[in-house]
């Protein structure tokens, strides 16, 4: 499915982080297959590419990661913080208002944000239970 798109089509679906991790080495007009081709242990030794950013390309591949337990408890906490920010964006507060109450710079309150937009577009999201209210 992603194998033919261009990484730099792609440049929005990852995190930066990520993006940056493979366009630094591959090229942005590196084809996602080809980068996919590669093994875990090659891609992790490319500079700023750590785990997350390896299992998150994997993840947008489609090809399934193995998740431990610590990792898995780290993301529901990032989300339950995106999560609160994005409720307060929706109240209507300013970015600088809501980085002021949640003592955060303005810059990673966005971040937060964008996060939450981004898991909201994702289909780990969309294949999750809603909450009924």
């Amino acid at each position: 499915m992603h194998e033919e798109k261009r990484l730099i089509e792609v440049e929005y679906s990852l995190s930066i982080r990520t993006y940056n991790g493979l366009c630094n080495d591959f090229g942005s007009d590196a084809l996602l297959g080809d980068i996919a081709k590669a093994s875990d242990a090659e891609l992790l030794r490319l500079p700023n590419f750590g785990k997350k950013s390896l299992h998150e390309f994997r993840e947008y591949m489609g090809v399934p990661a193995y998740v431990s337990p610590r990792v898995h408890a780290q993301r529901q906490e990032t989300l339950q913080r995106q999560k609160e920010t994005y409720e307060l964006k929706q109240q209507g507060l300013t970015f600088k208002k809501i980085a002021e109450k949640l003592n955060l710079s303005v810059e990673r309150t966005r971040q937060r944000y964008h996060g939450y937009l981004r898991y909201l577009q994702s289909e780990e999201a969309q294949n999750e239970p809603r909450d009924r209210a």
